[in-house]
């Protein structure tokens, strides 16, 4: 006799704690009450639901572009080192981090939204490799608001997690997460 696929699922063999794919999205491990109400929000209601949720977009960051090639409004990897790290407290206790990066061939100015102090401490100096679309910013320059951004050791032969590969994004309710 070969087992079905209800007895070899029954709840008496399942272990506790595991997940059928009927089951409501928020007993997802990890996923906290409000990111469960996001994507429920988004019509991910079940665990099947959000097995099968599909990327926003593919971002294509295989290729490096030299900072003084970047255009305006298309996004673009570039390798940096930063300088002239500052960091502002912004209203609600919100940290806005500002870094000028440089590659020898240009500088821009890059802008992260809401990070923690220890964000900015990090990038004095580093090298990175970042990936967004640079928008003019105030007074008519160059700047990259809230890019991907990978840190680098100097002497890191490390695989990195995001440069140099197509990366997938997600969304809930239009907005990339």
């Amino acid at each position: 006799h070969v087992p079905g696929a209800r007895e070899l699922l029954s709840r008496a063999d399942r272990p506790a704690g595991a997940l059928r794919l009927r089951d409501p999205v928020a007993r997802v491990p990890g996923l906290g009450p409000a990111r469960a109400a996001r994507v429920a929000f988004a019509g991910i209601t079940t665990v099947a639901d959000f097995l099968l949720s599909l990327p926003f977009r593919y971002e294509d960051r295989r290729h490096f572009v030299p900072v003084a090639a970047l255009a305006w409004g298309t996004a673009a990897t570039v390798l940096v080192h930063f300088s002239g790290v500052r960091s502002t407290r912004m209203r609600r206790g919100t940290m806005r981090v500002e870094a000028i990066a440089d590659d020898g061939t240009g500088a821009v100015r890059v802008v992260w939204h809401n990070r923690y102090p220890s964000f900015a401490k990090s990038l004095e100096g580093r090298r990175a490799a970042l990936y967004g679309a640079p928008e003019p910013g105030t007074k008519g320059e160059m700047r990259i608001e809230n890019p991907g951004t990978e840190l680098f050791d100097e002497d890191e032969g490390s695989d990195p997690i995001h440069t140099g590969r197509i990366v997938s994004s997600a969304t809930l309710s239009g907005k990339p997460s």
